[in-house]
């Protein structure tokens, strides 16, 4: 099922033993947290362009009670905090960092990402409208969700002038907008709905994911924050499906690019579904897309103990 090198084991040793890991499509199975402090421990650097994060979204249904190291964390901002400051030491020094949020949390997101980054790298807040539905019975239906940019340094450089505001491209096509405002580059995207739409059809019905970002959405939006004259090594520590993986590698496609990526993803069954876990889906889908588009690449999967 794999077409590449299937790795279980200590991570350190997997970075020790490889001649370039760093150039390599990587999917890491094991807890976030985890991952990072082996990542830290293995003394990688500063070695990634860009940082995604589209974490949980804290909406009172999830419960965020754990141990690490024996600490106790209570609370949403504070899984995502200890992340972000052992994450932060991989970003290079001309680097960025997105992250997804809705409006339950959008305000301890700035809170967090100004302590971490500082409130001078703040870049933009990007505004999706993720459907054009009502929200069941209630008076105000939120059908927007963010992605909040930083930078790590001055030195970091965007590579468009783009509005911040995302249009759908259901709107676009019946309106005056136009893909680009003077020498401002418009984003576009599909719905949500469409999204999950499009990657059930491509699984079966059997896509272990309700919420996923359009692809083409991200990709869109990893080209205003990734280097147009190198290639550019993305992390992701909340994978889910793959969506990032396959935004990078339509988007090498598309821009001739030998942008890669690496994912982390924690162990998580859906006995209910063919594919059995959230991981598996990623596999079959990072994989598929590397066919369909004719790629002669290997994506190496890592069991971290």
């Amino acid at each position: 099922m794999i077409d590449g090198t299937v790795y279980d084991g200590s991570l350190k040793k997997y970075i020790e033993k490889s001649n370039n890991w760093i150039g390599e499509n990587q999917l890491i199975v094991g807890e976030n947290f985890k991952v990072l402090r082996s990542l830290e421990q293995s003394n990688i650097g500063k070695v990634f362009d860009l940082m995604y994060i589209d974490a949980p979204y804290n909406t009172g249904n999830e419960d965020f009670v754990g141990k690490e190291k024996g600490t106790c964390i209570d609370s949403w901002s504070e899984m995502i905090q200890k992340r972000l400051e052992i994450a932060r030491e991989f970003i290079k020094k001309d680097g960025f960092i997105i992250m997804s949020i809705d409006d339950h949390e959008i305000a301890n997101t700035r809170t967090i990402l100004d302590k971490t980054f500082g409130k001078e790298n703040y870049v933009a807040t990007f505004v999706w409208q993720r459907r054009d539905y009502f929200e069941g019975e209630k008076d105000i239906s939120f059908e927007h969700e963010y992605f909040v940019s930083y930078r790590m340094s001055s030195e970091s450089k965007v590579s468009k002038r783009v509005s911040t505001f995302i249009i759908p491209e259901k709107v676009l096509s019946v309106s005056s907008y136009t893909r680009s405002a003077g020498n401002k580059e418009i984003i576009t995207s599909e719905y949500q709905n469409e999204a999950k739409e499009e990657i059930n059809k491509r699984f079966n019905q059997e896509a272990v994911t309700n919420y996923p970002k359009p692809v083409r959405l991200l990709k869109r939006i990893f080209e205003v924050f990734l280097k147009i004259d190198q290639d550019n090594k993305v992390l992701d520590i909340f994978s889910g499906s793959g969506t990032t993986a396959e935004s990078i590698l339509r988007g090498n496609y598309e821009h001739n690019k030998n942008n890669t990526f690496t994912l982390v993803q924690m162990p998580k069954l859906k006995k209910d579904k063919v594919y059995g876990s959230v991981e598996n889906l990623a596999v079959y889908r990072i994989t598929q897309t590397m066919k369909d588009l004719k790629m002669n690449k290997k994506l190496h999967v890592i069991y971290s103990e």
